[in-house]
């Protein structure tokens, strides 16, 4: 019940498109799938709707990137199912957001912030994920100018949906 919903630029017909594709999280399962001409929100909302509607999925919960267009579509037409943001899209972000600039002198730091936000999104539970990431704004000052956005600042303002797993059974 599960979805996880991902978007991918394709080219039909030697034109750019979007593949939109649900898997079912448990089994890994093709539930549905979409082309559009981008990977926009109401390509999502179609995606989710003809999930439901044509394949007749028991939708539970959604899984996905925290792209804008997924994220509107979430709240606009599906609010009530449990959201989580995919935290491998998260950890795959941070070596594009924070490279690794193997040459530089703070290439060190630059590892060690990537490595404790990964530690926060994949913790165990819920509550080591709180003090880990507690632990982590106390030194924020120290990754400052890290990256090419404020990493901490995004997690934030999405860390509760990066933890909605601990939370379903």
């Amino acid at each position: 019940g599960f979805l996880g919903v991902d978007g991918k630029a394709i080219f039909v017909a030697g034109k750019e498109a979007g593949l939109l594709v649900g898997v079912d999280q448990g089994t890994r399962d093709v539930v549905h799938a979409v082309v559009a001409e981008f990977e926009g929100e109401e390509a999502f909302e179609r995606l989710v709707r003809e999930a439901i509607t044509e394949a007749g999925y028991p939708l539970k919960g959604l899984v996905m990137d925290a792209a804008p267009p997924f994220l509107a579509a979430h709240a606009n037409y599906f609010s009530r199912a449990p959201l989580q943001l995919c935290r491998i899209h998260a950890s795959r972000r941070l070596d594009f957001t924070i490279s690794k600039a193997t040459r530089s002198p703070d290439a060190p730091i630059r590892a060690e912030l990537k490595d404790r936000v990964r530690a926060v999104l994949f913790a165990p539970t819920e509550e080591r994920a709180g003090r880990l990431f507690r632990r982590l704004l106390v030194d924020r000052d120290r990754y400052e100018g890290l990256g090419r956005r404020d990493t901490l600042g995004s997690m934030e303002r999405t860390l509760d949906l990066y933890m909605t797993h601990h939370r379903i059974e």
